[in-house]
């Protein structure tokens, strides 16, 4: 009965506009629970990195939180003429209100000082060695996640400490609770400066960028599998086809800029094969999840000869006067050809400098 209805409705064009208005309110609401699931991803990426900063900072964040609480305790417990040799911990109070407001201050010009510093080295660091390269590798270094986390956990705490100092200019009573909150964000990033003060260094070599080619390959080819919410979606199957293309592409020119450099050309680049070589072998897993006819996979034009082509266009081309028509392949291997070119190179540079 539907099909019917259909095919009497299709002879008008109100129906196909109707139709057309559908597909694409349903291809809105399908993006929109694509991308809250990428902010999901990013989040709990984000989550684990700053539980990385937390487990870096932990040993010299708990040294100078003892060193803090020895000199409280110092201060409560060490004998006076005029104070009993034992004395309770205080409540928690303030003798002096504008020390609540130098010490938001402080914290804020603490983290501008951070800020500053931090995009200071970056600048020096693309000027140095940046500057001639690829846009992909600038993009690499601008996208590197452990430096972008810290520094938006640097702004979030000044701008904190700035609000808290505007409510407190306002005529609020100073915040108990943002003594020990902002003690530890600001711990946090004070002392996670030193670590990514060191890292500032490896950024002269590029190819210690290629973490995040690897990840975003990944999360691509998990999106591809049919473990991923949306690869069944013609749509979101071409949108991770072409963002693990243009992360294959980076992965290239990374690979030839290292190739060109002196510095680059033996280990680094054999350790971003032996990345590529792992990746592989994750990728060969789980490409059994993935349909064959999904649109993970490129298409392209392949011309067959003459003789194996079949009768009907044989006999086509020859009453056409032209050549047989090209038939739609599907490109499996393009992940592998992409990724093990950067593998060949690399094992031929080393050849080259009998490393």
């Amino acid at each position: 009965m539907w099909w019917r209805v259909q095919l009497y409705a299709g002879r008008y064009r109100p129906f196909w506009r109707f139709l057309s208005l559908v597909r694409r309110i349903r291809f809105l609401f399908r993006r929109q629970e694509y991308l809250s699931s990428e902010r999901f991803i990013s989040a709990k990426s984000g989550a684990q990195i700053l539980a990385s900063l937390f487990r870096v900072t932990f040993l010299p964040l708990v040294l100078a939180l003892s060193t803090a609480t020895v000199l409280l305790l110092s201060g409560v417990f060490l004998p006076s003429p005029a104070r009993s040799w034992f004395l309770p911990f205080p409540l928690w109070h303030l003798d002096d209100r504008d020390s609540y407001g130098s010490f938001l201050s402080t914290i804020s010009a603490i983290g501008g000082v951070l800020i500053a510093l931090y995009y200071t080295g970056m600048v020096t660091v693309g000027s140095a060695v940046y500057a001639r390269a690829p846009g992909a590798l600038r993009n690499l270094l601008l996208r590197e996640p452990i430096g972008k986390l810290y520094i938006q956990l640097v702004a979030f705490t000044t701008f904190l400490s700035l609000c808290l100092l505007a409510f407190f200019a306002m005529g609020f009573s100073p915040i108990p609770l943002a003594f020990p909150l902002l003690i530890l964000l600001s711990g946090v990033t004070i002392l996670s400066f030193v670590q990514l003060g060191q890292q500032a260094f490896h950024f002269f070599d590029p190819t210690r960028l290629s973490g995040s080619l690897f990840t975003d390959l990944e999360r691509c080819m998990r999106h591809a599998t049919v473990s991923g919410g949306f690869w069944d979606d013609p749509s979101f199957q071409s949108h991770a086809n072409q963002q693990a293309n243009s992360a294959l592409k980076a992965l290239n020119i990374l690979a030839d800029f290292s190739i060109a450099d002196k510095h680059l050309k033996s280990d680094p680049i054999a350790e971003v094969a032996v990345a590529t070589i792992s990746f592989l072998y994750r990728y060969e897993a789980a490409k059994k999840l993935i349909p064959s006819k999904s649109k993970w996979y490129p298409s392209r034009y392949s011309h067959p000869d003459f003789y194996l082509a079949g009768d009907l266009k044989a006999d086509m081309a020859i009453r056409t006067g032209g050549s047989v028509q090209p038939e739609t392949v599907v490109d499996e291997d393009w992940v592998e050809e992409q990724a093990l070119r950067v593998v060949m190179e690399a094992l031929q540079s080393n050849l080259q400098e009998k490393n």
